[in-house]
Formats: C-alpha cells, structure tokens, sequence
C-alpha cells in the first residue's frame, strides 16, 4: 500500500503516493481487462489492455525511486494525466462496444465504467493537487467510494459460486445496497462503519480465495486489488474527516 505520511499536507509527498497507489491499480485493469477478453475476436483489445499495463507498470517503477519535491511534483503529475487519459477514454470505448454487442468477453459494460471513474479520479486528485488544493472533499468522496465499494459488492455477488456460496452473495447483496444508501451521506462515522464493514468481507474473501476455502470465478489478484481500493477509501475518508 502506498499513502501520504499521516498528517501530511505536502502536495509533494501526496502526488506521489497517489501515483505509486493508483498506478499500480491501472496496471492491474489492463490485466484483468486482458484476462476477461478471451478468444481470437478480442485479440487487438487485450494487446491494447496489455500494452496500457505495461505504461503503468513502468511509470510506477520511475515513480517509487525518484525525488518527488516543491521542484518537480507537478511535472511528475502532469506526465501521470497523460497516462491516464489514454486509457480512460480506451476504458469508455469499450463499456460503449460491450453495451451495444460489439465485442464479447467476460467484462460486464458496469465493470469497464467502473474502472474508468477510478482513473478519473485518479486525474482529479492529480489536477486538485497540481492547484495546490491537498486536502479531501467530503461531499465528493462519499458519493464516488460509495459507488465503488457497492459496486464491488455487486460483482462479488454476481462471481461467487452460486451453488456454493449463499450467504457470502447475500452479505454482499446487503453490502452494495448499504452503500447505495449512503451515498448522500455527510456522516462520515456512519460511511466509516460500513468501510470497515465492507474491508473485513474482502480480507475475508481474499483469504478464502486464496486457500480455495470460497468457491468463486474471482482471481486473487482481483481479490487483493479490490481490498487495496477499501483501504484507501478508508484513507481518504479519515484525511476528508
């Protein structure tokens, strides 16, 4: 996990966790984007899935080492947007194809927004933090952790094993419909238990998965990307807080 320094208002230190941390999950989209695209017909989108990969992985690996300072954080940053539109606008293409048939594969069109949202997120915080804007906004994080986490409740319920699985696809059912509730919520005690609540699922699903305990079509890598997320949401909220 890569976050600021607790009580840090350096936006300096804050780009570059944001940079280690996100760019780490992009990598991981073109991943899971090239796993859930099988066969001959999806050939040219894993590449591209693949080749957007490989720019965030080695983006994150010119990232961790450097000296980000006052001197050159909003460089590091701008290079980082560059990076992110690309594949934000590849991510929206691709929900549009899905939705109208145009290409087949194990990626639900919900699923290529979602991961997009989280780039521009990403880009967002990036441009707040160019403007010297370093702390979190309440109002405008409920509403998107709110989305994310429920819909990663959803997914979990629509991959978990149906004949095995029960009441870890109705704990997750609940989950999603919790965090739909609160997503106009300004109590951020209230939006923090049911992070907490939501994190203790997916360690507990992580785990599950890993030792084949859980029966389910989700990767462990999924698993891990998915709990990562919780905890940053949890992040931001106690900053925003």
């Amino acid at each position: 996990m890569f976050l600021p320094p607790k009580g840090s208002t350096n936006p300096a230190e804050h780009s570059q966790s944001e940079t280690l941390f996100w760019s780490d999950q992009l990598a991981e989209h073109g991943l899971f984007l090239a796993m859930l695209l099988p066969g001959a017909e999806a050939t040219v989108l894993r590449r591209r899935a693949l080749e957007f990969r490989d720019r965030f992985q080695a983006h994150f690996q010119a990232v961790r080492p450097a000296a980000v300072d006052a001197t050159n954080y909003r460089d590091v940053n701008r290079r980082t947007i560059e990076l992110i539109e690309p594949f934000v606008a590849f991510k929206l293409e691709l929900e549009e194809a899905l939705r109208r048939g145009k290409v087949r594969g194990l990626v639900y069109p919900t699923f290529a927004a979602h991961i997009a949202a989280e780039g521009e997120h990403f880009r967002t915080r990036l441009l707040d933090l160019n403007a010297g804007e370093v702390g979190f906004d309440l109002a405008a994080l409920v509403p998107f952790w709110s989305r994310i986490m429920g819909e990663h409740a959803l997914f979990a319920a629509h991959l978990l094993d149906p004949g095995h699985e029960q009441p870890l696809i109705q704990q997750a059912r609940d989950l999603a419909a919790r965090f739909q509730a609160l997503s106009t919520s300004r109590d951020a005690a209230e939006v923090a238990a049911a992070g907490e609540m939501i994190l203790d699922y997916k360690q507990t699903a992580e785990n599950g998965i890993e030792s084949g305990e859980i029966q389910s079509i989700i990767h462990p890598a999924l698993a891990d990307h998915i709990r990562r997320e919780a905890i940053k949401f949890l992040d931001e909220l106690n900053r925003a807080a």
